[in-house]
Parts: structure tokens; sequence; C-alpha cells
């Protein structure tokens, strides 16, 4: 993505309008991060849950939103692996076992 695409990105999500230089300035400050993000260790295990009932169809994107925000808290906040938080909340999981 190139300083204009972001320019115009920016104009359309939010309406503001930026110049080159300040888009020049951001990206050079967090490319560091974006290089160490991707360059990180990856995980052998990516758990997921996938709900597939009635109960998501009756709530508006922002109910579910925030019920998967106090999900993801809870588990956060227990110390377990998501196995174990699975496991002990009688959730099935499906996993993405890398290489």
């Amino acid at each position: 993505m190139n300083t204009r695409d972001i320019h115009e990105q920016i104009k359309e999500l939010y309406g503001v309008e930026v110049s080159a230089e300040l888009v020049s300035k951001i990206t050079e400050r967090i490319v560091p991060e974006i290089k160490e993000w991707q360059n990180r260790p990856l995980e052998k295990v990516y758990p997921f849950l996938h709900r597939n009932d009635e109960e998501g169809l009756s709530m508006t994107h922002t109910e579910r939103r925030q019920q998967w925000k106090a999900r993801i808290e809870t588990y956060r906040a227990s110390g377990l692996s998501a196995k174990q938080f699975c496991k002990q909340h009688n959730i099935s999981i499906n996993s993405c076992t890398i290489g």
C-alpha cells in the first residue's frame, strides 16, 4: 500500500484529508512494530470457535460483538490454555495446526 492509497483510505473511512508527508511520518514510526509482528514466532495451534445456533441470529451485530468480547476477556483472565478453557466451559473447539 503506497502513500496515496493510505491517504485515500483515511479520506474514505474518516472523511479527513491528510498530507502525504503526515502519512509518511506515521508510516516511518510504525513500520518497526509491523516488521516485529510479521516476524514473530507462530504458535503451533490456533484454536477457533464456531457457533452454529439460533441464538446468534436474534442478536444484533453489536450484541454479538459484546458477547464475544466478554468471552475472550473471561478466557484471558482465566490463565488457562484455549483447550483447557473450552473443556472447562464445555465448548467444542476446532484447531488449525501449523506445520
